[in-house]
């Protein structure tokens, strides 16, 4: 088992999960998130729209980061990098 030291350094979007941002502002931003997706229609679901993608894997991340509801995520890169940063 490598330890935080022995992790290559994040590209792209998973650097997010290395964020220093507190706690607290975190779990309000997946709440929002989470309340956002819960207004959209049935239509809006539906529509082809890259953007939704990217806003799963915002949330997927918060996740991770909060620990709320955290074994939801099915993103095994991000699961290995955010084990191997906490260590």
């Amino acid at each position: 088992m490598s330890d935080s030291r022995n992790v290559r350094p994040a590209e792209g979007l998973l650097r997010f999960l290395e964020t220093k941002r507190p706690l607290d502002e975190l779990r309000v931003t997946l709440a929002t998130i989470r309340e956002f997706k819960e207004l959209e229609s049935r239509d809006e679901w539906m529509m082809p729209f890259i953007a939704w993608v990217r806003l799963e894997q915002l949330e997927d991340y918060l996740k991770l980061l909060t620990n709320d509801r955290a074994d939801e995520v099915s993103d095994e890169v991000a699961r290995a990098y955010f084990a191997a940063i906490r260590r």
